[in-house]
């Protein structure tokens, strides 16, 4: 009894890790059929279930060879050995002698299979773990058991459970991820095969799952990308018996669990999240086999909720916490497997606003080594459920500051490049070098010369446009936006004839000398970027933050051209003897 309480104590403090995952166990189902009658089973001739005082004097048991204190007789090269749980065979054998020592002392073994022992039988099992079937654990801190009148046989409270520590020390707590709330579960499983003139017939496996899980996780305030797994828990649980095929004398089918339970981490975030699971879930994962082929078995009912996160920024975190269930048959590390993954995984993204979701699911694993039951056949593993679901998505409005705007410009002196060039008048002639720009539209009479009193009725005109490029951008950060961006001039001069001239504005297509630059039709073209009309001394601005962006994207700068479909215009160039008057570029951005 004494013995008992130590253990069961064992269990009340264990639950690091069972966080929002249970797999394994089982017990008998007062719901199923009673079995039908069949004719009792026989031993194979050469299959010898150990009496006591034989497996008292086993010595060692290693994967390949039996040890014995003294000979026995009856222990020869194909026989196979069957012993139940003994303190020299704790975990039981099957397994069939290839050799022995000339003393007798020394068995060269390799691990049997059921259906070499028993000519027919249908076996069934269902058997659920409780804690005190568990010889051992090892935990995390953090878990405590749970006093409540839930129906559960595993039930804990989770106080702060530490999942992930950036720098390995437990009282700086900005940098953990943790996790707060309760778990409770049953877990079963079901062990049934069928065994026909020494063949194996059929076989079924299954995991039966009942949970209820509470979560809720922290993520640190300080940046963190990483992906890790961790250990969390670890059960060894007694070997024990889970029924007999009734031959004489009987064949136990011995079983030792074992359950690693794994928790998964990811985060990308450099701020703090809160979210909360709830899941109540009815699982079952299972296998079968009947005519030499499988078919996965995959129940489920489940219930999640999800409590609205704090996202106040960009961030993924996720959680898997994993069960690994073996299930060794007799003394070897194989047999039957299962694992129960169960995840939650939030993600944020920010443009405008937060955006966010919360997803869960579901994922389960069968395996089987085949050879406990039958040789020559393969083992089978499989995932045998996938099951993803949004639980809930939503965003969050905020509001972004201002953005801080810096301006950049540039005045080129002497060196910079502009020019006028006229159409029709004076052909290929070229006016750079020259302090002023001409934007000029006139008509004029036979002998080139202007008519002042404009009228439709001229029938000669005669066109005069500015070029400017100003070479290079001003220097702005590389991942800055431009906002704005103008070409400003100062005007000198204007002539009108109806009303003031509209100086308008289009991009140059080719490069151009500002020494030898003659009117050229397909210099300048594409739409008018922008217009501004002048009439009196002074500055004037045109938007070109369409140009500039393409610019800064890498498109070709030659410059702008400026023209008018009527009057005179004349800017500072940058040869004007003021230099606070030559033609300014200017950039805004953040």
């Amino acid at each position: 009894m004494n013995l008992e309480k130590s253990l069961f104590k064992k269990i009340r403090n264990t639950a690091a890790a069972i966080v929002m995952s249970s797999v394994f166990f089982g017990c008998p189902n007062p719901n199923s059929p009673a079995p039908s009658v069949q004719e009792p089973p026989h031993l194979t001739p050469n299959a010898i279930v150990l009496p006591e005082y034989n497996s008292q004097k086993i010595s060692s048991v290693a994967p390949d060879s039996i040890t014995l204190s003294q000979k026995i007789d009856s222990l020869s090269p194909g026989k196979i050995i069957i012993s139940d749980i003994t303190p020299t065979t704790p975990q039981g054998l099957l397994r069939k002698v290839t050799g022995v020592s000339s003393d007798g002392k020394t068995l060269i073994t390799e691990n049997a299979s059921l259906e070499e022992v028993v000519d027919n039988y249908s076996f069934s099992s269902a058997q659920e773990l409780t804690p005190s079937d568990v010889r051992s654990v090892v935990l995390s801190k953090g878990i405590s058991p749970r006093l409540s009148a839930e129906a559960f046989n595993f039930k804990y409270d989770l106080n702060n459970v530490v999942l992930y520590d950036i720098d390995g020390d437990l009282k700086t707590t900005d940098d953990q991820i943790n996790a707060n709330g309760n778990i409770s579960f049953n877990s079963k499983f079901d062990l049934e095969f069928k065994i026909e003139n020494f063949e194996l017939e059929n076989l079924t496996f299954k995991n039966i799952t009942t949970d209820s899980i509470n979560i809720t996780a922290n993520s640190p305030t300080k940046f963190l990308d990483t992906r890790k797994t961790y250990k969390i828990i670890h059960y060894d649980f007694k070997p024990f018996v889970i029924g007999t095929i009734p031959t004489i004398p009987p064949i136990p089918i011995i079983v030792t669990p074992k359950l690693d339970v794994d928790l998964e981490v990811y985060i990308k975030s450099s701020s703090l999240i809160t979210a909360t699971l709830t899941q109540n879930a009815d699982l079952t994962l299972g296998v079968s086999y009947s005519d030499n082929s499988w078919a996965p078995i995959n129940i489920f009912n489940n219930n999640f909720n999800f409590q609205k996160p704090t996202l106040p920024d960009e961030v993924n975190l996720g959680v898997i916490p994993s069960q690994e269930l073996s299930l060794w048959l007799y003394d070897r590390a194989a047999g039957l497997y299962g694992k129960l993954s169960e995840y939650a995984d939030f993600s944020s993204y920010k443009t405008d606003k937060i955006r966010w979701q919360i997803y869960a699911g579901l994922f389960g694993d069968i395996g089987i080594d085949m050879g406990i039951f039958k040789k020559f056949i393969p083992s089978y593993s499989k995932r045998v459920l996938q099951y993803d679901k949004l639980i809930d998505s939503g965003e969050i409005q905020i509001s972004l500051p201002a953005p801080i705007i810096h301006t950049a410009q540039i005045q080129p002196g002497i060196e910079g490049k502009d020019a006028y060039i006229r159409k029709n008048g004076i052909p290929n002639y070229n006016y750079n070098n020259n302090s002023i720009v001409d934007i000029h539209y006139f008509g004029y009479d036979e002998n080139y010369l202007e008519v002042l009193n404009w009228s439709p009725s001229m029938t000669q005109f005669e066109y005069e446009d500015a070029l400017i490029d100003f070479l290079n951008l001003p220097l702005i950060p590389n991942n800055s936006q431009i906002s704005s961006a103008k070409i400003k001039l100062y005007g000198s001069g204007f002539t009108n004839y109806l009303t003031n001239p509209t100086i308008r504005l289009k991009k140059i297509n080719s490069d151009w000398g500002e020494r030898n630059v003659v009117w050229n039709d397909s210099l300048i073209g594409g739409e008018e970027i922008s217009n501004s009309v002048v009439g009196d001394e002074g500055w004037y601005e045109w938007d070109v933050t369409s140009l500039v962006r393409d610019w800064k994207k890498g498109i070709p700068n030659y410059g702008i051209a400026l023209y008018t479909n009527g009057g005179q215009a004349k800017f500072c160039s940058s040869e004007y003897p003021d230099s606070t008057k030559r033609p300014i570029l200017e950039i805004s951005y953040y």
